[in-house]
């Protein structure tokens, strides 16, 4: 407790106390330690906040230089992202011409079977006709050997072989295709 009268302020001006403390301009010399010690305690605590901020706007240029990075990286591969649009485009167009070139081919192939099976029915037909013509006697063995040949010439069609003179297109291999 005190013994002699404070301020209501509750400053020390003109206050003593039981232990026996000297009042130098209306402040203990105790309190003048304990405003030391809040003094170094002061410059601590700015230190450690100095060392706080430094590290803290490290770690922002830091985070701002990996941003920059990221964002670096990021227009590399929007841009890298527009070159494989533009190859996919390109691979849906070619696709879609191969398709049309084969079912080109396939309606080709098609119409060459229907011609070869006309041919191979006409061929039978003309087989038959000659050996079918009537001979005269007086012409029988002029005839004969000519019919003959006829039927020679016509075995000798090989009706596997389909001679191609239509539109070209990629994997084309000449004019005669095996069927």
């Amino acid at each position: 407790g005190k013994s002699s009268r404070c301020r209501e302020d509750g400053t020390m001006e003109n206050c003593s106390d039981t232990g026996g403390g000297s009042i130098v301009n209306g402040v203990e010399s105790e309190d003048k330690a304990a405003s030391i010690i809040d003094t170094s305690d002061y410059y601590n605590h700015m230190q450690k906040l100095q060392v706080k901020f430094a590290r803290v706007m490290k770690d922002n240029a830091n985070l701002i230089e990996r941003m920059k990075d990221i964002e670096h990286q990021n227009t590399l591969l929007e841009g890298e992202t527009d070159t494989i649009g533009e190859y996919i485009a390109l691979y849906q167009s070619q696709r879609q011409a191969l398709r049309t070139q084969f079912r080109q081919k396939d309606d080709f192939i098609s119409q060459l079977l229907t011609e070869r099976s006309d041919m191979q029915g006409r061929i039978s037909k003309l087989q038959q006709l000659i050996q079918d013509l009537p001979l005269d006697s007086t012409l029988k063995d002029d005839l004969l050997r000519q019919r003959d040949e006829l039927l020679e010439l016509v075995s000798k069609l090989d009706t596997r072989k389909v001679v191609v003179d239509g539109p070209k297109y990629p994997g084309h291999r000449g004019k005669i295709r095996d069927m």
